[in-house]
């Protein structure tokens, strides 16, 4: 395709999307057909159901209820009577980068302990391969980060990697926007797709066959989150659920986390930046909270479950961040407070009656790192890695 036909059909296709705007100040045939390429591949309506998304959206108090189905890990003492380590599958959600730790790179590569090079993604192996060397392992990546995890890899880790889609990032005027020459602003959709992405690349009817009837997920930047109890593959099993969540109770109803609840007469998460006040800040008579069950993203799906997500379609939730924008006409980059569209997996625990939940002390599962310093930060992340260390 000769340059000006590249930039005719880029022309064409951003005029129809409104967005004209991206076209200005390309220098190159390359940046032009970067471009194309990007645009091409999303769907015609995308920009305007992402904009629909934008409007902020509350739970509905009157629909939404405590989650009482749990109980603490502290009150069971059971010996696993089951050996279901070659019935469990593990994937780890890798898809983010580094961006608000000031690391530019995958956060699964982040180094975590400066003096060795361990990052999050060797503590996570190191804990799953204490249960068995032989664990089915699978890491959901996205194309910006594939490649860089990949090259950490050793083969005979026996580690699979799979890809999740991207989606465009949206400017405060609800626009597209270029975070380089020719290049969309982009980013992770989610994990909500975890099952479709498991499945496109082929693992997921790989794992069926090799008798894998579970599948644990595991977010990526809690390194306490692969220390895998026995005790909870085991309630697991018990309980005969076809989802169940490793969880811990909340002590601050202002933290960032997202909120266990049912709602009509299913188990679900609310948002922190979804639930309404009084239902965030609720208590009772002991003080304790009504809503006391922090999500943490950690589950247990039964297989049959997961088959039935592959093909679910997700609702998006709105995350604010910081990203670059790159202007053309005086190739300058600035700073702004972009929109994320976002899927999450907690939205498909409806499709089931009941998930019993195995409440942690916080101490001894959750220890995420999501700030470059103060709370949740690599520091306190040590801190919690070392505390769980001398425990041991």
């Amino acid at each position: 395709m000769q340059a000006q036909e590249i930039l005719n059909k880029l022309r064409s296709l951003t005029d129809k999307l409104g967005q004209s705007h991206l076209v200005k100040g390309l220098n190159s045939e390359e940046e032009a057909r970067t471009l194309l390429e990007a645009l091409a591949k999303l769907p015609a309506d995308l920009l305007q159901k992402q904009r629909e998304t934008l409007q902020p959206r509350s739970a509905d108090s009157s629909s939404i209820q405590p989650y009482n189905d749990y109980i603490l890990r502290s009150a069971i003492e059971i010996k696993p009577q089951h050996n279901l380590l070659g019935k469990v599958g593990y994937i780890l959600l890798a898809g983010g980068q580094g961006t608000r730790l000031g690391w530019k790179g995958p956060k699964a590569l982040f180094p975590l302990f400066p003096e060795n090079g361990k990052t999050l993604l060797d503590l996570h192996i190191e804990n799953l391969r204490k249960s068995s060397s032989n664990l089915p392992i699978a890491i959901m990546c996205s194309p910006l980060n594939v490649d860089a995890i990949r090259a950490q890899l050793s083969p005979s880790e026996n580690i699979e990697l799979f890809v999740q889609d991207l989606l465009p990032l949206l400017d405060p005027l609800g626009n597209w926007f270029l975070e380089g020459p020719g290049k969309l602003c982009q980013g992770p959709d989610g994990n909500g797709r975890v099952f479709h992405y498991l499945q496109r690349a082929g693992i997921l009817p790989r794992w069926q066959k090799l008798g894998i009837e579970h599948i644990a997920i595991l977010p990526i930047d809690n390194p306490l989150a692969s220390r895998i109890d026995p005790t909870f593959i085991d309630f697991h099993y018990r309980c005969g659920c076809d989802v169940t969540t490793a969880c811990i109770l909340r002590d601050d109803p202002f933290e960032k986390v997202g909120v266990l609840a049912r709602q009509d007469d299913r188990p679900c998460v609310v948002e922190y930046s979804e639930i309404g006040h009084a239902e965030r800040v609720a208590q009772q008579a002991d003080g304790s909270l009504v809503y006391s069950l922090a999500n943490i993203n950690i589950f247990l799906f039964r297989m049959r479950l997961a088959k039935k997500l592959v093909d679910k379609d997700f609702l998006w939730h709105v995350a604010k961040k910081r990203a670059s924008c790159f202007h053309a006409s005086d190739c300058s980059i600035e700073e702004i407070s972009a929109a994320k569209l976002e899927t999450f997996l907690f939205d498909a625990l409806g499709e089931t009656v009941r998930m019993p939940a195995l409440v942690y002390k916080r101490e001894e599962i959750y220890a995420p790192l999501k700030n470059a310093t103060g709370e949740k930060s690599p520091e306190t992340v040590r801190k919690s890695i070392s505390r769980i260390s001398v425990d041991r």
